[in-house]
């Protein structure tokens, strides 16, 4: 099973979320679906596109480079 988020107008990219979620369970495809949702009401944009991917990564990259993880 794959989940993915696609354009609501019906055109546009598709972004794949996660795949082989049936090894997860229920419980987990609830948590991630919950999780993605928050973020992107929280960022008002899609949380699999390359510009919100890439600042997060950055974020992690530096949060590791001081020591933290925040």
């Amino acid at each position: 099973m794959r989940l993915v988020d696609l354009p609501g107008g019906g055109s546009g990219r598709a972004y794949l979320i996660e795949r082989e979620l049936e090894r997860d369970g229920h419980a987990a495809l609830k948590s991630l679906v919950a999780d993605y949702l928050e973020q992107a009401r929280i960022h008002q944009q899609i949380p699999m596109a390359e510009n919100v991917l890439s600042r997060y990564l950055d974020h992690l990259a530096a949060a590791e480079r001081s020591g933290g993880t925040d």
